[in-house]
């Protein structure tokens, strides 16, 4: 029997700061837009079928100890019982929830990788339950790292949306795949 598309559709907005007004704008994977220290951006996913979704920051430079890169697992946050919950088909996941992320630091190009998946990944339920006031996400033991890099690089499947569509200020970029697993980045540039 075929396999339904599964799709994950993003939505990307902007908070800029210029000469002391704050604008919030909607942009697409690949738009040459650079942030600067105070900016921020916030992702709106939605997907087709019932699974698990994850946010994972990668920094624009490696870990100067470890040579490995530089991870913060941003979504989810720990369930019941520190784990991820599954999001149901259809249910907007907005991250941050009420906030923004904010650019600071490192210039370079940040990178958030979005993962749907049916079932919860092996290699990232070690790492799901650091999104904590402590760890704040961040993976610093190097052979979780690893895993995590090794899942991201051989699991990337859909290195740009399938369509996207605009309605009134904001844009809608559809990623898909007909497999059980959806993996893609997103690019930032920070200046």
């Amino acid at each position: 029997a075929a396999v339904d598309a599964r799709n994950v559709s993003v939505r990307l907005l902007a908070q800029r700061r210029q000469d002391g007004v704050t604008r919030v704008e909607s942009f697409a994977p690949g738009d040459d837009i650079v942030f600067g220290n105070g900016d921020g951006v916030r992702l709106e996913a939605e997907t087709s079928h019932s699974g698990y979704v994850y946010f994972i920051n990668e920094a624009p430079t490696l870990d100067p100890a470890t040579a490995l890169p530089r991870y913060t697992v941003i979504f989810p946050k720990p369930g019941e019982g520190g784990g991820a919950v599954p999001v149901k088909a259809n249910a907007v996941v907005r991250v941050p929830e009420h906030s923004w992320i904010e650019f600071f630091g490192t210039a370079g190009r940040e990178t958030v990788w979005v993962v749907w998946s049916a079932k919860p990944v092996a290699e990232l339920r070690d790492v799901e339950t650091l999104v904590t006031p402590e760890q704040l996400g961040r993976i610093t033991d190097p052979a979780k790292v690893e895993s995590v890099r090794r899942f991201l690089a051989s699991t990337l499947n859909v290195p740009r949306p399938a369509r996207s569509t605009s309605t009134g200020q904001s844009t809608t970029h559809e990623f898909a795949t007909s497999g059980d697993v959806i993996v893609f980045p997103l690019y930032f540039e920070h200046r």
